[in-house]
């Protein structure tokens, strides 16, 4: 158990409820080789507050970006399990794949997929993109 985990979680929780409506928790998931060369994550944020490109379908919502985190690379098992688990226990509604996890043809390594993978078998649907680019196919949509 980490020692931060508690507080955390209860500063997220009680901001979910504002005047009657529930605000979405997002997290969005990098790559971390992206982001160590050309992704300053600027795109992915504007996005997010401009309600644009994956974004568009929550028009009108409140939401949170509950985390902003990136992929372990080739880092041990280990602290990529940790950090899945943290993301289990923020709990968002959705994790968005930003369009830096993308390789050039189009798929997306076994890391990001792995990760993908325990965020829907835990039912957290995890969706394509953040921001437009000429490389992302289905904006928006759920990964299956």
């Amino acid at each position: 158990m980490y020692p931060y985990r508690n507080s955390a979680i209860r500063v997220l929780s009680s901001a979910t409820e504002k005047g009657g409506t529930k605000t979405k928790k997002i997290a969005i998931l990098t790559c971390l080789n992206a982001a160590g060369s050309c992704c300053t994550g600027a795109s992915c944020l504007a996005a997010f507050q401009n309600r644009s490109g994956a974004f568009q379908s929550y028009q009108g919502e409140e939401l949170q970006l509950t985390a902003f985190f990136h992929c372990n690379g080739c880092q041990p098992e280990q602290s990529l399990e940790e950090k899945t688990d943290r993301i289990l226990h923020i709990r968002p509604d959705a994790v968005h794949l930003g369009v830096c996890t993308l390789k050039k043809d189009g798929s997306r390594c076994p890391k990001i997929q792995a990760m993908a993978g325990v965020f829907r078998d835990a039912g957290i649907p995890v969706i394509n993109g953040t921001h437009g680019s000429p490389r992302l196919e289905n904006i928006g949509e759920p990964i299956p």
